[in-house]
């Protein structure tokens, strides 16, 4: 989860720094960049769950 917070936070701040117009604004695209590779990364890492040994992965289908 902290990945994605930082991520979108990185995100953020590269769309913010490439709207400067002194000499940071260079930086806005390395920075968006790194903020969607990070927010994926977390993202990704936060949807996934690792099920111990003599636990059920999914305990209510639809329902039953």
């Amino acid at each position: 989860m902290f990945l994605l917070i930082f991520g979108i936070l990185l995100l953020i701040a590269g769309f913010v720094t490439a709207r400067r117009t002194d000499s940071f604004k260079r930086y806005g695209n390395p920075l968006k960049l790194v903020g969607f590779l990070i927010a994926l990364l977390g993202f990704s890492s936060a949807s996934l769950v690792q099920i111990g040994a003599g636990e059920v992965g999914v305990q209510i289908l639809f329902g039953k």
